[in-house]
């Protein structure tokens, strides 16, 4: 209904029947009123006119507002927000997908080293991130190439897969005066660190209902989903916390296998019905220490070991590939670590090696990082979680 005046004119189709619709190829707009079906594909501006009055360029200055001035004691770091590289929009589609969910399985903040040093930060916390519209709290991610005085949050996580993730709470809505474009990485926010009294991790085959829990991240994988958990006041009756967890009837918890440590604050439990295993739980009152990507892996089959389930990592050395870090082909950070311990240096031989990196490539970038650091690598989930 533009009559050509934007670029986006798709008046051919105008009186489309219903029918025709949906037998309807996928075709480059734009496509007038009168013009025949072009199969040539075509490029915006390549003849030199634009969508202004006289079809020439226009470059507009505008007012820039300086994030600085915003800035106070209760709200010091600018949150950058944006996507990470496995996920999309809201997760709605690539949130489903268990290999798509293994690269970063959690929300998190990013902050730079120095900053979380200054706040009493550490890799495997929680992180509260609020100004006045609203508050995130989300895993800490310690990173040497964030900016001081900034923070990054992914955009993906909603109340669906986690307690409190969603991040656009946080941002104003503010938009450019002239084109329009909202200002999604410009909000002024406070960060501090969120205690916790105990952390938790745990794999179960059905998601019933949201965990009793202060802090939970859920996140598919084969054959179930995995959770991280934390709550902020003191927890007693874990068999019960397990049981409402994994949705069990009063008789299932019969089949519940359990070591728990009153003293030091340790219960882990796995479950089993028919030769089945429904779920395991892991809390202790630190983050925990686990092999998780095993525990997924071996939770997949099924039918794994209850014993060796509940030591949380595998009795042979080498059988842990680590956090995923190639979702094409299933490599773990641990596998790529180990390769170039092996002598691999760089992509290619990695490459031939693992297989890391040879699908759609976009695992590259992290793998170069690895590559490049003299300390043993280790994917940033995996050290935020524990």
């Amino acid at each position: 209904a533009n009559s050509g005046a934007r670029d986006f004119d798709i008046s051919a189709l105008s009186d489309i029947s219903d029918a025709d619709y949906d037998a309807l190829a996928p075709f480059q707009w734009p496509w007038r009123a009168g013009e025949a079906r072009s199969e040539a594909p075509k490029r915006f501006f390549a003849d030199g006119r634009f969508y202004t009055a006289d079809r020439r360029a226009r470059f507009i200055a505008t007012p820039f507002r300086g994030l600085a001035s915003q800035r106070d004691a209760a709200h010091a770091f600018v949150l950058n927000t944006g996507r990470i590289r496995d996920q999309w929009h809201t997760m709605t589609r690539t949130g489903i997908a268990p290999r798509l969910s293994q690269h970063l399985p959690e929300p998190f903040v990013e902050i730079a080293r120095e900053d979380a040093q200054q706040l009493g930060i550490g890799p495997a916390d929680l992180v509260r991130v609020s100004n006045g519209r609203g508050a995130i709290v989300a895993r800490a991610r310690i990173s040497d190439g964030q900016q001081q005085g900034s923070v990054f949050a992914p955009i993906h996580w909603t109340d669906v897969f986690a307690s409190r993730a969603r991040v656009d709470a946080l941002v104003a809505a503010n938009v450019d005066p002239i084109a329009g474009q909202p200002e999604s990485k410009g909000s002024v926010v406070g960060v501090c660190r969120q205690p916790a009294a105990w952390f938790g991790f745990a794999v179960m085959r059905e998601r019933r209902r949201a965990p009793a829990a202060g802090y939970w991240a859920a996140a598919r994988i084969e054959e179930g989903w995995r959770v991280e958990l934390a709550g902020f006041e003191a927890q007693q009756d874990w068999p019960s916390f397990a049981a409402d967890l994994f949705g069990l009837e009063p008789a299932d918890t019969e089949d519940m296998l359990v070591m728990t440590d009153r003293h030091a604050g340790v219960f882990r439990c796995v479950v089993e019905k028919d030769g089945v295993t429904l779920g395991a739980l892991y809390i202790e009152p630190a983050p925990l220490d686990l092999a998780r990507e095993w525990i997924c892996e071996s939770f997949a089959t099924r039918a794994a070991a209850p014993y060796a389930l509940l030591a949380g990592r595998p009795s042979r050395a080498g059988a842990d590939a680590g956090a995923k870090v190639c979702a094409c082909n299933n490599v773990g950070a641990n596998a790529i670590a180990a390769a170039i311990a092996g002598g691999c240096g760089d992509m290619r031989a990695i490459g031939e090696k693992t297989g890391a990196g040879t699908g759609c490539g976009s695992c590259k970038p992290e793998i170069e990082r690895m590559l490049k650091s003299t300390e043993r690598p280790r994917a940033p989930v995996e050290a935020a979680a524990g």
